[in-house]
């Protein structure tokens, strides 16, 4: 009898020292878990200190139009000093142009409408690296692209380089398509050469981006 409440005893402890055990092991790891995304999240930044310069240049039959928009707001999320997500929105009354009159028709209801319509918006989704490229500071934005409350996807490819606590973004862009955002004013898709002539405009649209993110 007392060679069995040995072996029982025996036993109960080594049960519960293994259930210790374990318990300690579980614990130790989801502690480990959660002080790493505690510290996920703690290193991620939010900018909102953005400003720089938009160009934009349209093109018409023999002819080039250049001029400027405002960034309105801005606001970048990053993460292990990477940029993760975030937004840009442009104040389309603020566009300008040398010419008064160029300026008048873009914020028009042929165009822009920008009465109606006084943002545009890219939403950035994720940012990676282009590693095949030979400039290490290359990176794909893939995002969604709003004008006139059209939304589309839109990818453009960014140099994007980390000084300090800034972040200096520069793209050369280019809208292939401006019909997919309603704009179809003197399009060729919804008219004939023979009609439009010299008031024909192209397609395209494109968009030199230069702005520095500041912590």
């Amino acid at each position: 009898m007392i060679f069995l409440r040995q072996r029982w005893l025996f036993m109960y402890k080594f049960i519960f020292i293994f259930a210790f055990a374990q318990f300690i092991f579980l614990f130790g790891v989801n502690d480990s878990q959660a002080k790493n995304k505690i510290s996920n999240v703690s290193a991620s930044k939010t900018y909102k200190n953005i400003s720089g310069n938009i160009v934009w240049t349209g093109y018409g039959l023999g002819k080039t139009l250049t001029g400027g928009v405002a960034l309105k707001k801005a606001e970048l999320i990053v993460s292990n000093d990477q940029i993760q997500s975030g937004f840009f929105a442009l104040d389309m009354n603020s566009i300008h142009h040398k010419d008064s009159a160029v300026v008048k028709f873009l914020k028009s209801e042929d165009f822009f409408e920008t009465s109606k319509y006084s943002e545009a918006i890219y939403k950035i989704n994720h940012v990676r690296s282009l590693k095949n490229k030979k400039n290490k500071n290359m990176f794909m934005i893939e995002g969604e692209l709003q004008v006139r409350d059209v939304q589309q996807k839109f990818n453009f490819e960014a140099e994007i380089i980390k000084k300090g606590e800034s972040y200096s973004t520069t793209a050369d862009v280019e809208i292939k398509d401006r019909t997919m955002f309603d704009l179809k004013f003197n399009s060729a898709k919804f008219n004939s050469m023979a009609q439009l002539g010299q008031d024909l405009i192209e397609d395209q649209i494109r968009i030199q981006i230069d702005l520095v993110a500041k912590h």
